[in-house]
């Protein structure tokens, strides 16, 4: 499935007006069984990694700005579902750059689960959150789409 969804596809809303807006969740995070499926996206938070090193001149004022781009973060609550293989730290995930942080908006990348936390209540579903990286040294992240 690409992301973002198209207006009127499969999706099953219809966007007038600006249609050119990214829209929803689904396809963002897919399960690391591919057969299974596609996981329910809650919520997707992706950013860049980035070390800020500020050098200093003789009396102390900034000089030099240093950005070092270690590779992205992101944080994804899912609904945990029985059909799909829940991941593991270590485990490696097909995932979509929403934010274009890493290359083109939409194209899959390969990241590994650094944390994985589960959350319910008294008549809730419950939501497993996941936490992964791709850096730039260890998955390639700037430079290698998974396929």
């Amino acid at each position: 499935m690409a992301w973002p969804p198209t207006s009127g596809s499969t999706t099953g809303y219809t966007v007038d007006g600006v249609t050119s807006i990214r829209w929803g969740s689904e396809g963002l995070l897919q399960s690391p069984i591919p057969a299974s499926g596609y996981y329910t996206v809650l919520r997707f938070d992706e950013k860049e990694l980035v070390e800020v090193i500020k050098l200093p001149q003789g009396s102390g004022l900034t000089a030099s700005r240093v950005r070092i781009r270690d590779g992205v973060h992101w944080a994804i609550t899912v609904r945990d579902d029985t059909r799909m293989t829940a991941p593991v730290v270590g485990t490696s995930l097909s995932i979509v750059d929403a934010a274009g942080m890493i290359g083109t908006v939409g194209l899959r990348y390969a990241a590994k689960v650094v944390e994985n936390d589960y959350n319910t209540a008294v008549k809730q579903p419950g939501e497993r959150v996941l936490v992964a990286e791709a850096l730039v040294l260890i998955e390639g992240s700037a430079s290698s789409a998974a396929v």
